[in-house]
């Protein structure tokens, strides 16, 4: 049987997120636009989501799918998830 991971929101705090244990999730549209918090993953890590984002894997990607930065750079988090979705889509 499969256990299942717990999820913990907390309300975003960008003055912390390098700090952050765990894993870090952040939205980007598909066209590559950037959230707040997207563009301050983006510094701490050294531009590691602006590289993400213009590889030829996130072209492929569909509104939804999620990708995952590995022991992201300047940040304290086993991983920084990236989650592509349109900014207007609807919750199926």
């Amino acid at each position: 049987m499969t256990e299942t991971t717990p999820i913990i929101l907390t309300e975003t705090d960008l003055d912390s997120m390098a700090t952050v244990d765990g894993r870090v999730a952040i939205v980007v549209a598909p066209d590559g636009a950037m959230t707040p918090p997207a563009r301050r993953a983006n510094r701490l890590t050294k531009g590691a989501v602006t590289r993400m984002l213009e590889s030829p894997g996130f072209e492929k990607a569909e509104s939804g799918q999620v990708i995952s930065i590995g022991w992201p750079t300047g940040m304290a988090a086993e991983a920084l998830d990236v989650l592509a979705i349109d900014k207007k889509a609807d919750a199926v």
